[in-house]
């Protein structure tokens, strides 16, 4: 029927507030208020603040005292119990004894039995709170100039990384983590979803960041929101960022996401695993990945169709990816290997080479053969895009004579009508025009890579700028 109320928060440092401490002084004080040992049960919170009462020790004796399990409460001091002074008055002058508990503050010489110490109680109470307040105040901002100093505190690194030994303040990167974060990076870059990357990851076996950290592999998978938190993580640039969230109240665990001017970032504090290019490109969504860097809109994008997908890593043997106007090895930094190409190749470099080799190693070509073979590719083409004219013709038809009856019915005005059939006609005069002069206009382009494709079999560039090409024939 004696409850003994123990509470440590994470911000105590002397030693006689420790749990063991706490319950030691308690039990020596027992007799003095006629107990003994047999009628104790113990309610402990470790590492919780006395601001806060969503506390699992509180909460467990309040539904012992309701359930009347409990008839006197013992704690070492009022600041053991709670550092809130309007819940803690609460509890004192309404809840303890309406449900007739006796509360003993030992250390405080309070006890509620007593009618003489009620305006210590008040005073105390008061004391403790704004001793609360002002020692969170202290350790927040002691806290905020380690950050400022570029101190790494969190207590655990963040995936990818790994404490420093020779100093705990300091991160620096896990080569296996490490490994993955760069993927995850690469796919995003690709235009890959969350989702995508999530999927592969699980399919080969990857461990989550939540596994990881335990070593072993668990029920925890990779999700899109886990690795969107990676792809959108500053501190993978090699920055400190700190100061992100915010408490609700002092010594409440409710936090809020804190305005960006209010962040703490340092830069080059440790190891960066991805560029800032390629974080950059990262945080575009699917469709900027796809048009970034296109200007010009229409020429740009026939012009990246010359060398794309034959152009590949001489060192691994994948197909290299096209960022901007150059080419890299996307599998570079997953498997680093000394003869992969690291930095990108310029096309327009790649285009000069390519043609210097036909000239020189091709001079024997019959053009007009292949002038009159790409001539033939292209009635092909005409005569597929006629076909699907004559689709978009009848699919006008229908379309028209549909938009007829429900003006015929009724059901639409005569100026509704009129509208739509407008945009019928001027949807279908479009594809009409659009294929009319086009293909005359770039016919030497378009020849051109076609012959690209139909020749060449493959480019490969080396770490070295060593670049080979290998001819499909004619060679």
């Amino acid at each position: 029927m004696l409850a003994f109320y123990l509470r440590l928060s994470k911000e105590d440092r002397e030693e006689s507030n420790r749990i063991e401490s706490q319950r030691k002084y308690l039990y020596q004080n027992l007799y003095r208020y006629g107990f003994n040992p047999e009628m104790v049960t113990e309610y402990i919170d470790n590492g919780y603040s006395g601001k806060n009462w969503d506390r699992p020790g509180v909460i467990h004796l309040f539904q012992d005292i309701e359930q009347g399990k409990i008839q006197t409460v013992m704690v070492k001091d009022f600041s053991r119990f709670g550092r809130n002074y309007s819940g803690v008055s609460y509890c004192l002058e309404k809840k303890f004894p309406k449900a007739g508990v006796r509360f003993i503050a030992v250390n405080n010489h309070y006890d509620s039995e007593k009618e003489t110490n009620g305006s210590l109680a008040i005073f105390q109470n008061i004391f403790d709170d704004y001793y609360s307040e002002e020692n969170s105040q202290k350790i927040r901002r002691s806290l905020l100039q380690l950050k400022r100093e570029g101190n790494y505190i969190a207590p655990a690194a963040p995936y990818g990384y790994q404490k420093d030994k020779e100093n705990r303040y300091h991160l620096v990167a896990d080569p296996e983590a490490a490994k993955v974060v760069r993927l995850i990076f690469q796919m995003r870059c690709e235009g890959k979803s969350g989702a995508e990357i999530a999927r592969y990851l699980n399919k080969k076996g990857i461990l989550s960041p939540s596994d990881y950290k335990r070593g072993r592999k668990g029920e925890h998978i990779w999700q899109s929101e886990v690795v969107w938190q990676v792809v959108r993580n500053r501190e993978y640039l090699g920055n400190l960022v700190a100061g992100k969230y915010g408490t609700v109240v002092v010594g409440g665990r409710k936090r809020r996401l804190l305005p960006k001017a209010q962040w703490i970032e340092r830069k080059g504090v440790h190891e960066a695993i991805v560029e800032e290019e390629i974080f950059a490109l990262a945080q575009m969504t699917g469709r900027q990945i796809g048009k970034r860097k296109v200007q010009g809109g229409r020429e740009e994008k026939k012009r990246r169709s010359y060398l794309k997908g034959l152009v590949n890593c001489g060192g691994c043997g994948h197909r290299m990816r096209r960022k901007g106007t150059s080419f890299f090895c996307k599998y570079y930094y997953d498997n680093p290997n000394e003869f992969c190409l690291k930095e990108g190749i310029s096309e327009e470099f790649l285009l000069e080479v390519i043609q210097q080799i036909i000239a020189e190693r091709l001079g024997g070509l019959d053009g007009e053969a292949a002038y009159r073979w790409y001539r033939g590719e292209l009635q092909k083409r005409k005569v597929r895009l006629e076909k699907k004219r004559e689709r978009r013709e009848r699919k006008r038809m229908v379309g028209e004579y549909l938009l007829y009856e429900r003006w015929k019915n009724g059901e639409i005005g005569e100026e509704e009508y009129c509208r739509r059939r407008e945009c019928y006609k001027g949807e279908y005069q479009g594809v009409k025009e659009s294929g009319k002069g086009g293909e005359e206009e770039q016919k030497k382009e378009e020849f051109f890579a076609e012959l690209l494709w139909e020749m060449i079999g493959g480019i490969f560039v080396t770490a070295s700028g060593e670049i080979r090409v290998r001819f499909s024939f004619l060679c």
